[in-house]
Order: C-alpha cells, then sequence, then structure tokens
C-alpha cells in the first residue's frame, strides 16, 4: 500500500536524525545513539538517500519544499461547495 505523506516525513525525520550531524548517512548505528556508526561515509546509502529526495520532488514534491499540498479531490468539492 501507499504511503502517507506522515509516514513519509516520519521516515526522513528518522534518516536526517541518525546522521549524527555529518548530514551524511551512514553503514549503520547504535541504535540508542547515532553518533556511534559504523563509517562516517558510506557512498551507497547517501546516493539512495539522494535517489529518494529527487523521487518525491518529482511524486511529492511539497513533503522536500515544505509548500503547502495541493489540495484534495474532497477538498475541492468542499471549496466548490463553498461559493
Amino acid at each position: 500500500p501507499e504511503k502517507t505523506d506522515g509516514e513519509i516525513l516520519r521516515g526522513l525525520d528518522h534518516l536526517q536524525r541518525s546522521t549524527a550531524g555529518t548530514n551524511c548517512m551512514h553503514e549503520s548505528f547504535w541504535k540508542d545513539d547515532a553518533s556511534v556508526y559504523t563509517r562516517p561515509w558510506f557512498a551507497w546509502a547517501n546516493s539512495a538517500y539522494g535517489e529518494l529526495i529527487l523521487y518525491l520532488l518529482r511524486t511529492r514534491p511539497h513533503l522536500v519544499l515544505h509548500e503547502t499540498p495541493p489540495p484534495t479531490v474532497r477538498e475541492r468539492k468542499r471549496e466548490t461547495k463553498a461559493r
């Protein structure tokens, strides 16, 4: 099933918090302390993260650019009725 915006944002937040302030993905990190990790640079994980961001820019740009998402069909119907 397709993930909701909230699920995707929670996942992105988890990934960003796991960088230990380096803004790079690590091969692995200790579950209780993200500053304890195995490699300071892991190109494969950084590339996968970059691909994720590019995918989100194409499919859900509002999640990455922090824009207001487009209105849902239900919201558009409500706006039409209100007029």
